[in-house]
C-alpha cells in the first residue's frame, strides 16, 4: 500500500514540475514574440474644395505611387538623410468648368504628419516637398492650419476606410474668424486661480480633490488647466454635469485655474475624496482676474511660429466646442490654453480660377511615408492616399492608379481597392475604375503572403492560459480525487482480501466434551 501511494506521489510531481517547466519555457518566447507594431507614417493628401462643394467637374485623376524606396530601420540623424528619402506620390487632376461664368475655388491640399523615423528631426523638415502645379506651372501656394480632432487619424491605417475626409479635413478650417453665441473675442472671462495645499510628508496615497459649479452650457463656458482629470470619470465630463476633479499626487498639477467664458460661475466648491485620509488636503482661492476671450486664447499664441493668428483663434474654438460633452459647461485644456503643431492639420492653400469652358491640370506632389507592419516577417508596408470627395464636384471623372514597386502586393488592412483588381505590369501594378471610395491603400512586401508572427504570439498565448487553468484550476482538483480514489480503493482491497482469506480456510472437525465422549462410549456398548 505504501509503495502504491508513493509511485502516484511521485508521478503527480514529475507532472507538476513538467508543467511548471513548460510554463517558464513559454512566457519569454511569448514575451519576445509580442508584435510591436505598426509603425507611423502618414497619409499622403489628395485635392479638396475648401467650400465642400463646387461647380467644376473632376473629369479624371491619375495618381502615381513610387515605392521603390523602402524607409529606414532606424531614425533619421541628419535633415540631409531625411531629405533624400525620394519615395512620393504625384497626383494630376483633370479639371474642367462646365458653367457660362468665371469660377474661383479655394483649393487645398493637405500635409501630412512626419513619420516615426523623422521624430528626432524639426517639425516639418519635408514641408517642401509638398508641392501643387497648374498647367506646369508650380504655384506659391500659402501653409493654413486647422484643428485635427484626433491625431490618430493619421496613424491609423487600420481605420482609414471608416473615416470621411471631406468633413474631417474640412469640418474646422475657415478663411473667416468663426462666430460663436459665447465664445466670442470681446467676450469677458472670469479667472479664479486656485492653490491646493495638503501635507506631503504622509504616505503617497492618490488622492481626489473634486469640484462642483452652477454652469449653464448655453450662457457660458468653463476651461479648466493645470488639472488631470481622473480615468474613472475619463473627460469630457458626463452630460449634464458641470463638475472639476484633480488626483494627487500627479504630474504636479496642483494649481488649477478655471476660466468662465460669457458669465460668473462664482467659486467652485472643493470636497476632499481621500477616506477620511486627507481630510488636511484643501483648495484655497488664490485670485480672481477678468480679461477678454481673445486676450485668453493669445496667451497661446506664437507669433513666430508657422501659424497664422485667424487659423490659431479658429482652431481654440474647434477644440472647445469638440471637446465640450452636450449638456456640460467643462471643457478641459491640459495644462494651459494653447495649442501645438500635433493639435493642427497643416494645408497648402491656393485659388484656382476657370473661364467658362476652361480646362486645367492640377498636379500634387507629396512624399509616401508608409505605416510599418512590424509583426509581419518579411514587414509590410501600407501606404494610404486620401482622395478627393465625389460629391464635391459637379460631376467626378474616372481614376487611375500605378504603383511603381518591385515588391509584391499583399492582402493586409482590408485594402481598397481589392489587391485582386490590380494587373501586374513590368514596373509595378496599375488599376483603373470609378473611385466610391475615401483611401486608396495598398500595401506591399517582399513576399506575396509574409507570415504574420502574431498568429504564434496568439497561440503561445492560448497555451499559456490553458496550462495555468491546469495547473492552477483543474490539477488542485484531481488531487483530492485521487487520494479518495486511493482511499477507496485500498479499503476495497482490504475487503476482497478478507474475503478471499475466509474462503480459503478448510472445514475442521467438531469437538466433543468429555461428558459427551462418556455418554458416547455407554451407548457404544450397548
Amino acid at each position: 500500500m505504501k509503495k502504491n501511494f508513493r509511485a502516484i506521489l511521485k508521478s503527480m510531481t514529475a507532472g507538476a514540475t513538467a508543467i511548471l517547466l513548460c510554463v517558464l519555457a513559454v512566457m519569454p518566447s511569448f514575451a519576445a514574440i509580442d508584435p510591436a507594431g505598426p509603425y507611423a507614417g502618414s497619409v499622403a493628401g489628395g485635392l479638396f474644395v475648401a467650400d465642400g462643394a463646387t461647380a467644376l467637374a473632376l473629369e479624371r485623376t491619375e495618381i502615381e505611387l513610387n515605392a521603390c524606396e523602402l524607409p529606414p530601420k532606424s531614425r533619421y540623424k541628419t535633415e540631409e538623410e531625411f531629405l533624400a528619402y525620394s519615395a512620393n506620390t504625384i497626383a494630376t487632376y483633370t479639371i474642367h468648368n462646365p458653367t457660362d461664368q468665371t469660377v474661383t475655388e479655394r483649393m487645398l491640399t493637405p500635409i501630412g504628419t512626419d513619420p516615426w523615423y523623422a521624430y528626432d528631426l524639426p517639425y516639418g523638415t519635408d514641408a517642401n516637398k509638398y508641392t501643387v502645379e497648374i498647367d506646369g506651372e508650380q504655384v506659391q501656394a500659402q501653409q493654413r492650419h486647422s484643428y485635427t480632432p484626433d491625431n490618430s487619424y493619421y496613424h491609423a491605417p487600420t481605420q482609414l476606410g471608416k473615416r470621411d475626409p471631406a468633413s474631417a479635413f474640412l469640418a474646422y478650417y475657415s478663411d473667416t474668424y468663426v462666430p460663436h453665441s459665447i465664445l466670442a473675442p470681446d467676450a469677458t472671462v472670469y479667472v479664479y486661480a486656485y492653490r491646493t495645499e495638503y501635507d506631503t510628508s504622509q504616505k503617497d496615497d492618490m488622492f481626489e480633490v473634486s469640484g462642483s459649479l452652477v454652469a449653464d452650457p448655453s450662457r457660458c463656458a468653463v476651461l479648466v488647466t493645470d488639472a488631470w482629470y481622473p480615468s474613472n470619470a475619463w473627460y469630457p465630463a458626463n452630460a449634464g454635469e458641470n463638475k472639476v476633479r484633480i488626483s494627487f499626487p500627479g504630474f504636479n498639477r496642483e494649481n488649477p485655474t478655471v476660466y468662465s467664458i460669457g458669465a460668473d460661475v462664482g467659486e467652485v466648491a472643493w470636497t476632499v475624496d481621500a477616506d477620511g485620509d486627507r481630510l488636511d488636503a484643501r483648495v484655497t482661492l488664490v485670485s480672481k482676474t477678468t480679461m477678454s476671450f481673445y486676450e485668453l486664447i493669445m496667451k497661446g499664441y506664437d507669433a513666430q511660429g508657422s501659424v497664422s493668428e485667424i487659423d490659431y483663434y479658429n482652431a481654440v474654438i474647434a477644440y472647445i466646442t469638440s471637446n465640450r460633452t452636450e449638456g456640460t459647461a467643462v471643457t478641459y485644456m491640459g495644462d494651459t490654453v494653447e495649442l501645438n503643431e500635433s493639435n493642427l492639420q497643416a494645408w497648402n492653400s491656393f485659388d484656382l480660377t476657370l473661364a467658362p469652358g476652361q480646362s486645367a491640370t492640377v498636379k500634387v506632389t507629396a512624399p509616401l511615408h508608409p505605416f510599418e507592419h512590424g509583426n509581419y516577417s518579411p514587414s509590410v508596408y501600407t501606404y494610404a492616399f486620401a482622395m478627393t470627395a465625389a460629391e464635391a464636384w459637379s460631376t467626378c471623372g474616372p481614376t487611375s492608379v500605378r504603383i511603381l514597386t518591385d515588391l509584391y502586393l499583399c492582402d493586409v488592412d482590408a485594402p481598397t481597392p481589392s489587391q485582386k483588381e490590380y494587373e501586374q505590369t513590368e514596373d509595378g501594378y496599375c488599376w483603373e475604375g470609378d473611385t466610391d471610395f475615401d483611401y486608396l491603400v495598398i500595401s506591399v512586401c517582399e513576399k506575396q503572403k509574409p507570415f504574420d508572427s502574431s498568429i504564434i504570439a496568439l497561440l503561445l498565448y492560448l497555451l499559456v492560459i490553458l496550462i495555468v487553468l491546469f495547473v492552477c484550476v483543474i490539477l488542485p482538483a484531481a488531487v483530492p480525487l485521487a487520494i479518495l480514489a486511493l482511499i477507496i480503493l485500498l479499503i476495497v482491497r482490504k475487503v476482497r482480501k478478507k474475503r478471499r482469506a475466509a474462503e480459503q480456510i478448510p472445514p475442521q472437525p467438531e469437538k466433543i466434551t468429555e461428558t459427551e465422549g462418556e455418554e458416547k462410549e455407554k451407548n457404544d456398548d450397548a
